[in-house]
Formats: structure tokens, sequence, C-alpha cells
């Protein structure tokens, strides 16, 4: 993969984007072209398994799409280190006691205070007219500041938000980053497991600073909206679905309250038994869940599917 001219050319963007000095000469940072980058990611996925290029592509999608895009990112993260962890580049070397410090050192690039966690700060949550936009820096303010003032204001900021018609779109934020902090639980639970070191995520602060942020506009709306329980992800209300936010309201009516479902579960035993084997099977079960008949088959049994091609006369590909 080092020596792909595509990879040095992913490599070459992502580093053109840091502020460098060479003795008292400072090279100011130039702008990253994220398409790019999201370009050269995807192609090399397309016959790599690299953790390196996955993290450059959670850091694309951020910057293009906001915060579902970075969780989709990160989604892929998971898959990789929880499904393919004997296969992902950089490897593991026997002669090195299959130190993961290399994969940990590449994580790490994801909660960089100067880079991506800025621009998470930045991404907006809600907006409503003659309101500025709420950011997640505004939820970080009124989490940690220790200025009153500072923090008064935000709260003021949020409840007017919470107030307004603009309600379903907080929302729906919200729901996107507690979606985001489960995933870094996930993330780390994989870690311990594979790792067999209990703490090594590299992730780890992010993502209690993220639950404490997300914790602040969840509290505040629990007064307002009723189904935003502290100890669950925002569920959007009656007067929110009107608006055409989706929720699982606790009864599955379709294959996506399923998932949400699965995701629940998922994120319950993650966070409170992180050692239980339940949540291994229910992330299976929850990627079968979007598969059709026959891709399921292939991932519960995959010998038996060109028999079953046999069986029903499907040309195999």
């Amino acid at each position: 993969m080092e020596y792909r001219a595509d990879f040095i050319q992913l490599l070459q963007e992502i580093d053109g984007g840091n502020e460098v000095q060479y003795g008292d000469h400072l090279y100011p940072a130039t702008p990253v072209d994220w398409k790019r980058v999201r370009s050269l990611c995807l192609t090399l996925l397309e016959d790599s398994l690299d953790l390196r290029v996955a993290v450059c592509l959670a850091r694309a999608l951020l910057e293009l799409q906001g915060l579902s895009g970075f969780v989709e990112g990160l989604r892929l993260i998971d898959r990789l280190l929880r499904e393919r962890w004997e296969d992902i580049h950089p490897q593991l070397l026997a002669e090195e006691g299959h130190d993961p410090l290399v994969r940990l050192n590449t994580l790490a690039e994801l909660a960089v205070p100067t880079s991506v966690v800025l621009v998470l700060k930045r991404q907006p949550l809600g907006s409503a007219a003659g309101l500025e936009p709420l950011c997640v820096a505004d939820l970080a303010c009124i989490a940690e500041s220790a200025q009153e003032e500072a923090r008064t204001q935000g709260l003021a900021h949020l409840a007017s938000l919470i107030e307004s018609p603009a309600r379903a779109e907080l929302i729906e934020g919200l729901r996107t980053l507690r979606s985001l902090v489960e995933l870094i639980a996930q993330i780390g639970v994989c870690l311990e497991e594979k790792t067999a070191a209990p703490g090594v995520s590299p992730l780890g602060g992010l993502g209690r600073a993220l639950d404490k942020w997300c914790r602040v506009a969840e509290e505040r709306c629990s007064a307002v909206l009723p189904a935003l329980a502290d100890d669950s992800p925002p569920a959007v209300t009656a007067s929110a679905a009107t608006a055409g936010a989706a929720a699982w309201s606790g009864v599955c009516q379709s294959r996506e309250d399923v998932v949400r479902a699965l995701d629940a579960i998922c994120a319950y035993y993650a966070h409170h038994e992180p050692s239980s084997p339940v949540p291994l099977l229910a992330a299976r079960t929850r990627r079968l869940a979007t598969m059709s008949f026959l891709e399921a088959i292939a991932e519960l049994v995959p010998g038996s599917l060109a028999d079953l091609h046999a069986l029903g006369g499907i040309a195999n590909d």
C-alpha cells in the first residue's frame, strides 16, 4: 500500500493541510481538497483494507457531510476492526508481539483537538429564524465553561431553539450526535476485546466529552419532550414526527425500526455491560436485517450459497 501512487497522493493531500515550519520559515496550511480525499479513499478501499485510508475517509465525510458523514465513517472503521482485525493494514507483526500501537496511533488522528475536534465543534445541530445556529461547541460551552455568563447565554440559546419550530431539526441533530457517542463506545469495546487491554481506545476521551455535551441538550429537551430520556438516544415526539423526522417509538413497524432497536441494544451493552457477548450477536443480527435472503445465507453459511444457486438455477457471477 505504501508504494501505491494513489495512497501517496492521499497522504500528500492530507499533509498539505497542515502548517509546516522549516528553520525560521513558517509555511501556512493550504486548504485540503476533501472531495479529492474522499475520491482517493473510495478508490483505495475498493481493493484494500487499510485503517489509515478509513480514517482519512471519516475525516473527509465529516468535512463534506457533517456529523452524519462522520457517523458513516466510524461505522466503516468499527466494521473493519470488528470483522477484519487480522486482515487490515497496518499489519501487526509477530516479531513485535502483534503490538497494536500503529493502529491505535492511526485512530488517534480522529481525536486531535486542533483538527478533527475543532471541525466537530463547528457542526450545527439546529437553526431557527432570528437565531444563530446552535453548534456542538455551544453544548461544550454549557457543559464546561468556567464563565457563568457564557453558560447562561448558551442555555438561553438552547432553550430558544427547543421552543422554536426548529425543534425537530435539533432532535435529529442530537440523535446523530448520540449515535456518534455510541459508535465511539463500540469501537472502544472492540479494541479492548482485540487487544485484551482495558481503556486502550484513543477515542475514549473524545467519546466521554461528546457524551457530556450531548446530555446537556438531552436533559433540557426532556422537560419539553418526555421522549428524550437521560439514558436513551433522543427520540422524536409526535409533533416532530409530523415535521418529517422518523423515530423508533418502541414498536417495530419497518426494517429501519428493527435496525434502530438493534442499535439501541448494542449501545446499551457497550456502555453498561461491555463484557457481555450479547452485542456481538446483536451486531451480527443488525447486519443480517438489511440483507436479502441470499446475502443472509452467504453471511451465515458461506459454503451453502453455491448449492442454493444450483438448486434455484441461478448462474454464479
